[in-house]
């Protein structure tokens, strides 16, 4: 049968309420329609007009698609290599290979970097060069060897630290510190043999402490790998600020808020050290929950930490750090439902039309009983069709916003859905109904 031309439907409606599938079907009202497909539905008037089709841009093969408006990141269908997209001419330009198949990867920018995480394998990618290296900077194995030499330090117990750190300064946490007695004062004399596991660009920058450890450890210079040097005098610089951190894991998510990185593993949410992106201290910073992590959202991205949304289990709680320190956050139950296993979008409040929704970009997932929800930075969550409309749900959500000729939409993918709704399973059933013993059909 020939498809009906646009000239050939009838047009129906308006319906500004858009779809309802709570309601009986019989009571569904008149300004709401039961369930459309393919169609989009004019904000304010509530007209319904045929949704356009597709159009293919290119044949790449590719899957985990992500992007920050600026740069875009995707891999290869079975999760193996890591591409940007360029959109000038449509390609695929190959960064990395090696994350573990199959898996779900996740991004997370912060100024020039994008975080790459597929759960067991974390990388960096540079977008000024598109350079590739993994999260963090790992330890030196070990510490130097030291003798006492002469010189003009004080009599007493000096320890040394060092760490690794990249040419453009970011830097290692640092091991147990590898200490001398010098009774009588004088000098150390401190060697170093060339870590194999360090990658060869890394220089090594050593800490000193004062005889006693008064003051800490403060830096004393930077050299090449595998060094030779004498300690011989008290001029010191900077502080060590990375002392006993680790390596910042990889998650199955990742976000940035308040000038730290949060990733999720199982039940735990963790959090880098202030400005250190690469380095947690991996005993203090995390906050632990009952169920598994199936999703978490700040409150406000880039800005200073008013919370955290985290959906563990059947619950939403917010993790609240009014004055912007994490871990110092109390947690609390946002909403009574988990959420559907994936990361959220941010859209501006404003696009809702909703009173009380601020103009900033507020984060929106779905939850597990279909409502799809938006949590704004006082703590609450509000699910957008809690009395008329609950969608699908599935293994994993994908959403995101898009704008297209007047309408504000958000797009959600729902890996393997499952109908969320009994009331919605009666709409293909067959009936015959019985009135006064005759059959109408």
């Amino acid at each position: 049968m020939a498809r009906p031309r646009d000239a050939d439907l009838i047009p129906i409606g308006p319906f500004p309420r858009g779809a309802n599938n709570l309601a009986r079907e019989d009571s569904v009202p008149a300004t709401a329609f039961r369930r459309g497909v393919n169609v989009d539905v004019y904000p304010g008037t509530g007209k319904v007009r045929r949704r356009k089709g597709q159009t293919q841009v290119n044949e790449l093969p590719t899957a985990n698609l992500w992007s920050d408006g600026e740069y875009s990141l995707c891999t290869s269908l079975d999760g193996i290599t890591l591409y940007r997209f360029d959109p000038d001419t449509n390609n695929l330009i190959e960064l990395y290979e090696g994350l573990a198949p199959d898996a779900d990867v996740v991004c997370c920018s912060v100024n020039h970097l994008v975080y790459v995480s597929d759960g067991v394998r974390a990388q960096r990618v540079d977008t000024s060069d598109d350079s590739v290296r993994p999260w963090g900077v790992p330890r030196p194995a070990g510490q130097p060897v030291l003798s006492a030499v002469d010189g003009g330090l004080a009599p007493g117990r000096h320890q040394v630290a060092v760490t690794a750190v990249t040419i453009e300064g970011e830097e290692s946490g640092a091991d147990v510190a590898a200490e001398i007695e010098l009774p009588n004062g004088g000098g150390i004399r401190a060697v170093m043999a060339p870590d194999p596991a360090l990658a060869a660009g890394l220089r090594i920058n050593v800490y000193v402490t004062s005889a006693g450890g008064d003051g800490g450890f403060k830096k004393y210079g930077t050299f090449a790998q595998g060094f030779d040097i004498t300690i011989q005098n008290q001029r010191l610089g900077r502080p060590l600020y990375t002392f006993g951190l680790d390596v910042m894991p990889a998650g199955a998510f990742a976000g940035f808020a308040g000038g730290r990185l949060l990733v999720a593993i199982d039940n735990l949410l963790l959090w880098s050290q202030p400005q250190f992106y690469g380095l947690t201290d991996i005993e203090e910073n995390y906050h632990a929950y009952a169920g598994h992590i199936d999703m978490f959202a700040p409150a406000q991205p880039g800005a200073a930490i008013t919370g955290v949304f985290v959906a563990s289990g059947n619950k939403t709680y917010f993790l609240n750090s009014p004055d912007g320190d994490i871990k110092k956050a109390s947690n609390q139950i946002a909403y009574h439902a988990g959420a559907v296993r994936g990361m959220p979008t941010y859209v501006d409040g404003a696009a809702f039309g909703i009173d009380g929704f601020p103009a900033q970009p507020l984060p929106m997932w779905l939850a597990k009983n279909g409502q799809p929800c938006v949590g704004l930075p006082t703590g609450q969550v509000v699910a957008l069709t809690n009395a008329r409309y609950q969608m699908d749900i599935g293994e994993r959500v994908s959403i995101a916003q898009r704008e297209l000729e007047g309408i504000n939409q958000v797009i959600v993918g729902i890996r393997s859905p499952a109908s969320n709704s009994v009331g919605r399973s009666s709409d293909a059933a067959e009936v015959t109904v019985i009135r006064n013993g005759i059959a109408i059909p």
